[in-house]
């Protein structure tokens, strides 16, 4: 059994053995943690960049175009019979350029006068039957008088029929008539296209199309030739609607066609943006023209064209 006497040795000979670990361990404790440090850290702030939107482009593409074109079409429909002109030929106001064959509109005109006078028939008999149905109608709701009272000479059953055929054979009249006016300006129609077997130039120009040959037929409203003429030229370009903006304060155009540069003046601008498109129209005037083509502007229509704008 340990006495008393001995527990201080044994306190001591700890103290001695823990000593070396307990030295070793605060060193590596200060070892690891880092060293304050004085240096001072330098911070540049760099300067803001301000960046501006491109400029908006003034040049877009165009289209030169003469001064008059006109694309010709029958009033009714008609086989061509012979065509007097040819691609590219120049012609002068009033030259024949198709030749329609008035056979079938003189059929057709002959058909349409027998349509109307069985129409007017037809509206002298509705009228006989209108003018019966009301005497009739006027003889069955008449009355008597007998004594003081008024008695009606057939039932009213039979009173209301006769108003109700009457009101029937007027509604047919009407018809009829409707029907006169209608084979009336078909008659009108034809006489006028019977007179217009020739499509002619409208202006001296230049024959830029012949779309149907000797024996086709041609319907109402399809063109059948296109004529261009005029002197000098016109420009048309196409502004996105993006670039509308750029419009503001341009009247004049720098038009550049094979390598020369033409100026010319805005005189339109479309007021609403080409739906197809997206885009706004722009036309106008080219002002010396007729140097750049050499008196032969039709020979360039439908050349594309850059187009400047400018103020």
């Amino acid at each position: 059994m340990m006495t008393k006497r001995a527990l201080p040795y044994i306190a001591i000979g700890s103290a001695v053995l823990l000593a070396p670990l307990i030295g070793v361990f605060t060193a590596r404790l200060s070892a690891a943690a880092p060293a304050p440090s004085s240096a001072k850290v330098a911070v540049s702030a760099a300067p803001l960049s301000t960046s501006t939107a491109a400029p908006m482009a003034t040049d877009f593409v165009g289209v030169v175009l003469p001064p008059q074109m006109a694309s010709l079409s029958p009033r009714a429909d008609g086989k061509v019979l012979e065509t007097k002109v040819k691609l590219g030929q120049a012609v002068k106001k009033g030259d024949v350029l198709v030749v329609f064959d008035p056979r079938e509109r003189e059929h057709d005109l002959a058909m349409a006068e027998a349509s109307l006078k069985a129409a007017k028939a037809s509206a002298g008999a509705a009228g006989a039957d209108l003018a019966a149905a009301t005497r009739r109608a006027s003889r069955r709701n008449s009355t008597v008088t007998v004594g003081d009272q008024k008695i009606a000479i057939v039932s009213g059953e039979e009173a209301a029929q006769s108003r109700f055929e009457a009101q029937g054979a007027a509604a047919r009249a009407a018809s009829a008539a409707a029907n006169i006016a209608e084979q009336k300006a078909k008659v009108d129609q034809l006489k006028l296209a019977l007179e217009q077997t020739q499509l002619v130039a409208p202006f001296d120009g230049v024959v830029t199309g012949l779309y149907f040959e000797p024996g086709m037929t041609v319907h109402a409203g399809d063109a059948a030739a296109r004529v261009v003429g005029g002197k000098g030229l016109r420009f048309r370009a196409a502004v996105p609607e993006d670039s509308v903006a750029v419009l503001k304060g341009k009247a004049h155009a720098r038009i550049t066609l094979e390598g020369k540069l033409l100026m010319g003046s805005i005189e339109q601008v479309a007021p609403e943006v080409e739906p197809a498109s997206r885009t706004f129209l722009v036309e106008g005037p080219v002002d010396n023209g007729d140097a750049a083509c050499g008196g032969d502007c039709t020979m360039l229509a439908g050349r594309a064209v850059r187009v400047t704008l400018a103020p």
